[in-house]
């Protein structure tokens, strides 16, 4: 099946590797940021100093905050299309929709 998008047909297999990319993006990233942020705060914790205890809580929070950002992207993506919901935009608004 060929997406239509905007004048010009997106092949099922790009469109199939878009949203692999998108859905390894979605899960590994928000995973690897929790993971490398734990470990700043273990290695923190373990040196034992209290300023690198809240400087390492400060980054495990950031990094907390884009893992949630990142993993709902495509869904804000979504959303803010079809809030802009012009004819110029239908085309984008069904691909997207397509991957996600």
């Amino acid at each position: 099946m060929l997406v239509d998008a905007g004048g010009f047909t997106i092949p099922d297999e790009i469109g199939n590797l878009i949203s692999a990319v998108f859905n390894l993006i979605k899960w590994a990233v928000p995973i690897l940021l929790v993971i490398m942020g734990s470990m700043d705060l273990g290695k923190a914790v373990m040196a034992g100093e209290e300023k690198e205890i809240k400087a390492a809580q400060k980054m495990l929070m950031k990094r907390a905050f884009a893992a949630i950002a990142i993993f709902f992207l495509v869904s804000i993506v979504n959303m803010l299309l079809d809030m802009i919901g012009e004819d110029s935009v239908d085309p984008i608004i069904s691909f997207v929709s397509s991957i996600s």
